[in-house]
């Protein structure tokens, strides 16, 4: 290589390394020939200038129960809301105008769990009478009671196909139920002391169940294997949930953290630490770029994070007492809180800072 081609090389060889991975470089017939291994641009932010802010917009406040709200979920439409309270009641809110448009009273205890199936023709519920109750959405008739429990039930989950409904209880089991028969399937018995949270993969293959004995077990249903146990907190498990994709699990605990999982190779790969009490709540956003935790105690927070990262983008609170339960709407533009404070509230989104990061890699 000459000594003009060894100048231009140098006068270009920060633009094109920055764009480029260099897998070989040759000089032949005079010229300099670079192969690429990847190619990666680099976006500029056109609006440096611009401040951006992330942010949760309080848009409305649902009120109407007389107790403790401890669990929420939406329909899959993003047009109704489910709440479940201490109150005994559960009640159905229209998402666009905030109103109360039924309440559901076949419980006269407290009602811990709430969920819609996957097709959102279906709501399921549990509480301290130990059984289940499975309505309808067509106009919220009770279709089936199921006896499940020897005590609380805790925590619901529909299978992705909505054929079957795994239940957890603090008599430390989780049940999986025949939604048309209401027959029990399996009985899954790990070393739980109170069952908190259950949760099916998005395929339906995996069940995840968490309690307050530190662990969570993950159950392979298609080949019967016994459980992988999942051990890294160092106090009990509020919740779990999959990223929409079924390659995350996520786990909140009274320890204050929460721990990311991989769900192939079962290896923790990240601690998201923030939180100063117990992390009651957490949610996977439907494009799996953010995840939400609400806390209790004195901190009584909401939090947002990045789960590429780690990093807490957005800290908020907004309710008076704890945060019992989260979700995201399907187009992740709202997200939804139930809180001790007898109250929900619905958040509009914005990540304007997280918008404008790029990083596009083209392989």
């Amino acid at each position: 290589m000459d000594k003009e081609q060894s100048r231009g090389l140098n006068e270009t060889d920060e633009l094109i390394t920055s764009n480029f991975l260099i897998k070989e470089v040759s000089n032949r017939r005079g010229g300099i020939y670079l192969r690429p291994l990847t190619y990666k641009l680099q976006i500029p932010d056109l609006e440096k200038n611009t401040p951006c802010k992330n942010s949760l917009s309080e848009i409305k406040t649902l009120v109407g129960h007389t107790s403790n709200i401890n669990s929420i979920s939406i329909s899959p439409d993003n047009k109704y809301i489910a709440s479940a309270s201490n109150d005994s009641e559960i009640k159905i809110w229209d998402f666009r105008t905030g109103k109360n448009i039924k309440t559901i009273k076949d419980f006269k205890l407290n009602v811990n769990t709430i969920t819609f199936s996957h097709d959102g023709k279906l709501l399921a519920g549990g509480g301290l009478e130990k059984n289940i109750k499975i309505w309808s959405t067509k106009n919220y008739s009770l279709l089936k009671t199921i006896e499940a429990h020897n005590n609380s039930v805790t925590s619901l989950s529909f299978s992705p196909d909505d054929h079957s409904l795994a239940s957890g209880s603090d008599d430390n089991l989780i049940k999986i139920w025949d939604i048309e028969s209401g027959e029990k399937l399996k009985v899954l018995d790990g070393n739980f002391f109170y069952v908190t949270s259950v949760a099916f993969s998005p395929d339906g293959n995996l069940l995840a169940g968490a309690s307050h004995s530190n662990d969570i077990y993950l159950w392979d249903l298609k080949n019967n294997n016994n459980p992988i146990i999942l051990s890294g907190h160092s106090d009990g498990i509020q919740s779990i949930t999959f990223s929409t994709d079924g390659k995350l699990l996520a786990s909140a605990s009274d320890d204050h953290t929460i721990k990311i999982w991989n769900v192939k190779t079962h290896k923790e790969i990240k601690t998201l630490i923030g939180h100063t009490t117990n992390i009651n709540t957490i949610a996977f956003s439907h494009d799996n770029l953010f995840l939400a935790s609400g806390s209790g105690f004195q901190e009584k927070s909401i939090k947002l994070w990045n789960i590429k990262t780690g990093q807490n983008i957005l800290s908020l609170q907004a309710h008076q007492s704890d945060i019992n339960s989260l979700i995201f709407t399907t187009n992740d533009k709202y997200l939804i809180t139930g809180s001790t404070d007898r109250t929900l509230k619905i958040f509009k989104i914005n990540l304007s800072c997280e918008i404008k990061r790029y990083n596009i890699v083209y392989n």
